[in-house]
């Protein structure tokens, strides 16, 4: 979809699209954003036979994905000025919270650096507020200790505030899926909170 051979390269971006597709980046209602800024990237081919019609055997999925003549990728993405694209990540990667998108892989990288830490994962969890608060899960190295207060004041040195878990447990090992051995993300979110320790706790 993208043309990296014949532009000119810039570090970081993954080129410009070729003439066989159209590609916007929308914000969260769907609208076409301005160059630059951050939102869904969607494509769809300007010729027939160039692009796979759905997925194989998952109708449901071709539903939620192939819709108002659009392919929604799930990437987050911007397209600048001059129509280079810039990925971000995942779109199943983010959260918003207190009107903030967050990077799970960010916030996951900067807890992982923690000399105490072997293993962390964080997810999304239902916020009063109405959007997301941040879970993290956290296995220690071997022999290694460390409290939730240390770790929370550790990310609070790196990143945003917003961006700091407010939710932290230890735990022996991250679950995982059966199939891929990946870290199984839904079965920590449908965990819950309770037994966290909560950084906004009175």
């Amino acid at each position: 979809t993208v043309e990296t051979t014949h532009e000119p390269q810039r570090f970081g971006s993954s080129g410009t699209f070729t003439g066989w597709y159209d590609a916007i980046v929308v914000d969260d209602d769907g609208m076409a954003m301005g160059a630059g800024a951050e939102g869904e990237l969607w494509v769809r081919p300007r010729f027939p036979h160039v692009m796979a019609h759905g997925y194989l055997n998952r109708a449901e999925d071709t539903l939620v994905n192939w819709r108002n003549l659009w392919v929604h990728t799930g990437d987050r993405c911007s397209i600048d000025a001059d129509g280079y694209l810039w990925f971000v990540g995942r779109g199943g990667h983010f959260l918003r919270r207190r009107g903030e998108l967050v990077s799970i892989g960010e916030v996951e990288m900067v807890l992982g650096d923690h000399p105490s830490v072997f293993e962390v994962a964080v997810v999304a969890v239902p916020s009063s507020m109405g959007e997301d608060e941040a879970r993290c899960s956290v296995v220690l190295a071997d022999g290694a200790t460390l409290t939730a207060e240390a770790l929370v004041d550790w990310a609070l040195e790196r990143l945003a505030p917003f961006k700091v878990p407010r939710y932290v447990e230890f735990v022996a090992e991250l679950p995982r899926t059966a199939t891929k051995a990946e870290i199984d993300r839904p079965a920590l979110a449908s965990a819950g909170t309770a037994g966290c320790y909560d950084r906004e706790a009175k």
